[in-house]
């Protein structure tokens, strides 16, 4: 039986997730503990001696924890952090705390689905991991002026019958990402001309431009 890459990418983010755990007793670090409770910035803002009192005195009774907060996604989510913290995710934590949550950033504004199906190269470098897929783009796909969103989902679909049922557009990247790109599906060999050709109708529906 083969494994496929989402099943990888699954038990790769586990283990990663694993280990942080394991890590993350001889590891505190406020400014991530602060990160990953936003309840925490609400009560004690962004004093750290208060935070480490709290991990110390509260967090195992409250099942707080550290790995929560996906810096890597937050920072690629953010251009202009990008350019002012140089990449440094753990300065994006830092960032978050001080002055990000206050001022409404969101976390998860990356579409890692999106990235790596406008720049299916990457797939074979780094997998499909979100967490890799955020990390790229902050430390070199943003310099490289790779793209966000090329991937032409109607186009995909078109190109892929079997797919135009039971795959919504919204999910194609994911799709592509996911199994597309694995089993060498066509991007875009779907004939809009021919097509329209072939159906008069469409041409007085639609035009021809």
């Amino acid at each position: 039986t083969s494994i496929e890459p989402q099943d990888i990418s699954y038990f790769q983010s586990a283990f990663e997730r694993i280990e942080a755990a394991i890590n993350e007793a001889n590891d505190f670090d406020p400014y991530r503990y602060l990160a990953s409770n936003t309840h925490l910035i609400d009560v004690f803002g962004a004093n750290l001696d208060e935070a480490s009192n709290h991990y110390y005195t509260f967090a195992e009774i409250e099942n707080n924890t550290l790995i929560k907060f996906d810096e890597w996604s937050y920072l690629a989510s953010y251009q202009d952090l990008i350019s002012s913290l140089n990449g440094n995710s753990y300065e994006g934590v830092k960032h978050y705390v001080n002055y990000g949550y206050r001022e409404g950033r969101t976390t998860n504004i990356f579409d890692a689905s999106n990235y790596l199906a406008s720049n299916s190269d990457l797939m074979s470098l780094i997998g499909i991991n979100n967490t890799d897929a955020a990390k790229h783009f902050s430390t070199n796909g943003f310099h490289e002026g790779r793209s966000l969103d090329s991937f032409d989902e109607w186009s995909y679909l078109a190109s892929n019958h079997d797919l135009i049922s039971g795959i919504d557009k919204t999910l194609a990247d994911d799709h592509y990402v996911q199994n597309g790109f694995w089993e060498s599906r066509s991007l875009d060999t779907f004939d809009e001309w021919s097509y329209m050709a072939s159906n008069g109708d469409l041409i007085f529906a639609f035009g021809s431009s």
